[in-house]
């Protein structure tokens, strides 16, 4: 941000509202580490920087795609490390999908589906 200007900060709520995530999972997220704690203003309120609610967005995207907590953790970690590069991030988080993609296919529920074909049954849900 250059020198002379300030960054508008939110409020738990509204932080919410524009990530598209609950306060609790908010309060969560900030005891799991993934989200600093912010500032507290007037009343103890919590004041969070515009730039979490892009964090919240790329937590909850790589959550949807089966990263747990501690890969993400590990991810941000990453990511926030000056010394480390962008392909070593984009390295670490294609290696997590990777073992997601292997995990979901070794599943039972994967094995059955591809049974289906091969016992003459048509199935529609497909």
């Amino acid at each position: 941000m250059p020198l002379g200007t300030t960054q508008k900060h939110l409020t738990i709520g509204k932080l919410a509202q524009r990530a598209g995530v609950g306060v609790e999972t908010i309060r969560f997220y900030e005891r799991k580490r993934l989200v600093t704690p912010p500032v507290r203003r007037a009343a103890d309120w919590r004041s969070y920087p515009q730039d979490v609610v892009a964090r919240l967005g790329f937590v909850r995207e790589a959550k949807q795609l089966g990263f747990t907590l501690k890969e993400l953790r590990a991810l941000l970690a990453l990511r926030g490390n000056p010394r480390t590069d962008a392909a070593a991030v984009r390295g670490r988080a294609a290696a997590t999908i990777a073992q997601i993609e292997h995990e979901i296919n070794q599943s039972p529920a994967c094995s059955l589906h591809n049974q289906v074909p091969r016992m003459g049954w048509n199935c529609l849900c497909v």
